[in-house]
């Protein structure tokens, strides 16, 4: 029932406090930072489950904009709330976009690419580490180039670099234990994670 109350709590913070950033503001980094806010907020004040799925927002605009039906809108709901943000998830997911940034900065890339981050879907993956299996995340990669965000081409990553971030995040973000680089363009796939 806890996981309910706060994906409808968190739901609820992230459609009314960042979606009025965005009209009373336009700012895309006020906007970014709202809704970044309100899930840091949400996962420290709800505990171990945040509420704050970008999904289930996006659901509830799809159904007032009856782009979708009621019976459909239960339908993402339930399967949204299937895999919360954790405060591990969300620590591991933070560590590797940092390294991913830096590694960016370092070799330029921050400045050809029009937008990129690491995901950190809610699935394991087997791997071994100190000589025995465990499970963890795969952070994914994405790094794209756009005029009008209606298509997206993927940035061409130099093997040495991608290597230098993988080896970087496997060995210093606990819980996660692959990195995949996701090569799909705009359309077929969104530029986000969702």
């Amino acid at each position: 029932m806890k996981k309910y109350i706060a994906e409808f709590i968190g739901t609820f913070f992230l459609v009314v406090f960042g979606c009025g950033v965005a009209v009373a503001t336009g700012n895309l980094l006020t906007i970014a930072l709202a809704f970044g806010l309100v899930i840091v907020a949400m996962a420290y004040s709800v505990g171990n489950i945040s509420g704050c799925h970008i999904n289930p927002a996006v659901s509830l605009a799809m159904l007032i904009s009856k782009k979708i039906t009621l019976k459909d809108f239960w339908f993402y709901i339930l399967s949204q709330t299937l895999g919360a943000i954790t405060r591990d998830r969300l620590h591991a997911l933070r560590e590797a976009d940092a390294i991913l940034r830096e590694e960016f900065d370092i070799c330029g890339l921050s400045e050809r690419v029009w937008q990129y981050f690491i995901a950190i879907p809610d699935i394991k993956s087997v791997g071994v580490k100190d000589e025995s299996r465990y499970e963890g995340w795969p952070a994914i990669i994405r790094a794209v180039n756009t005029k009008d965000a209606m298509s997206a081409t993927i940035e061409e990553i130099p093997y040495a670099v991608l290597h230098k971030i993988t080896n970087r995040i496997v060995n210093e973000v606990p819980g996660i234990n692959r990195v995949l680089y996701d090569l799909t363009p705009k359309p077929t796939g969104t530029i986000e994670w969702e």
